[in-house]
């Protein structure tokens, strides 16, 4: 039943902005990963941690400027999977340790860190891509760029929005867990 229920969590998070039913798609989720880790499911477990890590827009190919609530929680239930069930993750731990380093890369822009700040001299660098809107210097993040042409400051200022709440004590205090 593991891929019914990874469609219908999947869908559910894509298509529905409402809190509740992103929340419970979510849990849904992290109780799958927790019963694939406690049998030793590895297919099955690596599409669930590969499913939040989509979600979470730190790997993915849209812009990060599109990130809502319910991409938010999902980074947050990504970090409460790797310390919970992390004995049991085996290859997992990539698609998660990818996401916590583009997390920390993002909440690094989202401060406004100029890019030559950022373990650099602000050479374009693979895999990410910088570019100035007014005057700031911003970096892309991974597959999918920060913003895409055309950036504008209302743009950017919902971006640190956005990454401000991944950066509250209780998500710093978990990823360094």
């Amino acid at each position: 039943v593991w891929t019914p229920l990874l469609a219908a969590f999947s869908i559910g998070l894509q298509d529905c902005d409402d809190n509740e039913v992103a929340y419970l798609c979510l849990e849904g989720i992290r109780c799958a990963i927790r019963i694939s880790c406690i049998f030793s499911m590895q297919l099955e477990r690596d599409a669930y941690v590969q499913a939040l890590a989509r979600f979470s827009l730190l790997t993915a190919s849209s812009s990060i400027t599109e990130m809502k609530q319910k991409n938010i929680d999902t980074i947050k239930t990504l970090i409460t999977v790797a310390h919970t069930d992390g004995n049991y993750l085996g290859n997992s731990w990539h698609e998660i340790l990818k996401c916590i380093s583009q997390l920390e890369l993002a909440q690094l822009i989202g401060t406004g860190v100029k890019t030559r700040y950022i373990s650099g001299t602000g050479r374009d660098r693979e895999g990410i891509k910088s570019f100035t809107s007014g005057g700031e210097e911003f970096m892309g993040i991974g597959i999918g760029t920060l913003v895409g042409s055309g950036a504008d400051r209302k743009q950017i200022a919902s971006f640190q929005e956005s990454v401000g709440e991944t950066s509250s004590q209780s998500v710093v205090v978990a990823v360094d867990r």
